[in-house]
């Protein structure tokens, strides 16, 4: 089933493969799919998808029926995985890269179920990256901003500036996390204050 994402639907790869079986079958046509790593160095895997869509007739001859294959198109996707870049890529980036080729070589070729080039799973996997990828600018406002009320002090201040001197080694979690914790012990303060 589809996933929605941005009001936009994305097909798993396993539901393009099944969509592009029923088409073909209904137009007597047959296909293969190959790939080939291209490149796995620094980290870094590259794979390409091959899908080659062929027809097939059945023509009788003086000893029976010959079948013979016709090349109708050649598709391709090419994908790029970097290890440890997330969760799934930490145990199976060469199997997640080929999967995304797959699914963009089938996207080439019209099966992706919409307009779209990336897989659901690609586009889940984005998302997952924007939201642990670096603190914003404006996380980092408001962290300083908390961090001039009086109730943040002494030690939790110390390492507070410490902390955020290091800026480029805070993902956006880190920040959401941060702002938490002083909301918290300045909604705590507050309501001691009272």
């Amino acid at each position: 089933m589809p996933v929605k994402i941005h009001n936009k639907k994305y097909y798993t790869v396993a539901e393009r493969i099944d969509l592009l079986n029923e088409l073909l079958h209904k137009q007597e046509k047959t296909y293969s799919l190959t790939t080939e790593l291209i490149s796995w160095e620094n980290e870094v895997v590259i794979m390409k998808a091959t899908l080659t869509i062929t027809s097939y007739d059945n023509e009788p001859d003086a000893v029976g029926i010959t079948e013979t294959f016709t090349t109708v198109s050649k598709y391709t996707g090419h994908a790029y995985e970097k290890e440890d870049s997330s969760q799934i890529n930490r145990t199976s980036a060469l199997e997640n890269c080929e999967t995304s080729a797959i699914g963009r070589a089938l996207s080439a070729a019209g099966f992706g179920g919409g307009n779209e080039y990336a897989s659901a799973n690609e586009v889940e996997n984005a998302i997952h990256q924007q939201k642990f990828n670096s603190m914003t600018k404006k996380q980092a406002e408001v962290l300083l901003k908390l961090s001039e009320h009086e109730a943040i002090e002494g030690d939790t201040l110390e390492k507070f500036e410490v902390w955020i001197r290091s800026k480029g080694l805070h993902s956006f979690e880190d920040g959401e996390k941060a702002i938490e914790r002083f909301e918290k012990i300045i909604n705590d303060y507050d309501g001691l204050e009272n």
